[in-house]
């Protein structure tokens, strides 16, 4: 469980970087899980993250309930990340407390390779033996538009000394860079279809993901992902339906309420059972103050955007050059490129409505800022 549980920590924090660069705005400062026992919330698990300057996660404590000891809170995992001059992550290692001799013991490390801004490969070690052994890796395809259209994930083979394929998943887009279809294969001697998943959107907003499963000579239904937004456009619900011969049928949600940048602040697991909801687990984050997306000046007034919310044409103006880039609230870029001292005119036109993530970089500056658009 705690294993599980770390691996989750790493990858929220990595698996970003597999598309585009974009600040870890997502990584809460304190992430709590609580467990339902029936008639009230039991506190499970604790895991705190300390920032650098750049708002960057660099350590993360994760603590959890010693139900047959103590019934406190324990020392389990601890994870540190370490990151280049582009603020991307470039090593994780993570450890197991060790409760005989108090102290915390190599377990897991990830190195992270990229060409440019685009994570190509990321590879897993284990300590074994007083040294790290490679485990598995992941290899990122990219098109040249910078978007992710291919990944492998294989497992060394240590007898044979070789990487081993595991599985391959093939990416498609729409013309506005949102995926259109993902296919997933397993290896066996060769690429063998296994899931298929189709996406449905209003806008730039998911709606649904479907997933078909291919029994050996066509897809099947599987699975339906249903996704609702509230009027700022930030997702509340995720319903998933699973197909029973005939239809589909409720298998869980998860209801999420979020602070006012988007980011959920508590995310309640129910499970559907005899026409009911029932809750199973919920997490509560909060964030750091330098995560906040605030539509308000930030570094001393350094950078300037209006209107906002903007129409068709959004004006730009800081007092040094730099570059700007522009994500949606899943960290997918959707625009990039230079802007100059002064002001920049840049058209919105052709961006769907909703909110996004604005960054500028430039000489010994960072600002990040909120930008909703809304033709």
């Amino acid at each position: 469980m705690k294993h599980t549980f770390l691996l989750l920590l790493a990858l929220i924090i990595t698996k970003s970087y597999s598309q585009t660069e974009t600040n870890l705005i997502h990584v809460p400062e304190v992430w709590e899980n609580d467990i339902w026992d029936g008639t009230m919330w039991v506190l499970a698990s604790r895991t705190t993250f300390t920032f650098n300057g750049s708002c960057l996660a660099t350590e993360g404590l994760s603590e959890f309930i010693d139900y047959g000891g103590s019934g406190k809170l324990e020392n389990a995992s601890y994870l540190t990340l370490t990151y280049n001059d582009n603020d991307l992550p470039v090593e994780s290692i993570n450890q197991l407390w060790n409760e005989d001799t108090s102290t915390w013991e190599d377990q897991l490390k990830t190195e992270f390779i990229y060409t440019g801004t685009n994570l190509t490969q990321y590879i897993n070690y284990d300590w074994l033996n007083n040294t790290w052994e490679q485990s598995n890796r992941e290899l990122n395809t990219y098109n040249a538009s910078n978007l992710l259209t291919e990944n492998i994930t294989q497992t060394w083979d240590e007898t044979n000394m070789v990487w081993m394929n595991n599985t391959k998943t093939e990416y498609t887009y729409n013309p506005n860079n949102t995926f259109n279809v993902v296919t997933i294969y397993d290896y066996n001697s060769n690429w063998v279809r296994d899931t298929r998943e189709t996406y449905t959107y209003t806008g730039n907003l998911l709606t649904s993901k479907k997933a078909d499963h291919w029994n050996s000579s066509a897809w099947e239904n599987d699975r339906i992902r249903h996704y609702t937004y509230d009027s700022n456009d930030f997702l509340i619900e995720t319903l998933k339906t699973k197909w029973n011969g005939s239809t589909f049928e409720n298998d869980n949600r998860v209801l999420q309420t979020n602070n006012s940048d988007g980011f959920p602040i508590e995310m309640t697991d129910q499970t559907w059972f005899f026409g009911s909801w029932l809750s199973a687990s919920r997490d509560r984050r909060t964030y750091p103050s330098c995560a906040s997306l605030s539509t308000k000046d930030v570094a001393k007034s350094e950078l300037k955007i209006y209107p906002n919310p903007t129409k068709n044409e959004l004006n730009i103006k800081s007092k040094t050059s730099g570059v700007i880039s522009i994500t949606d609230l899943n960290g997918r870029l959707i625009k990039s490129f230079n802007h100059k001292s002064n002001t920049t005119r840049f058209n919105t036109s052709k961006i769907s409505n909703g909110v996004y993530v604005l960054r500028f970089e430039g000489e010994n500056i960072k600002v990040t800022k909120r930008l909703i658009i809304n033709h």
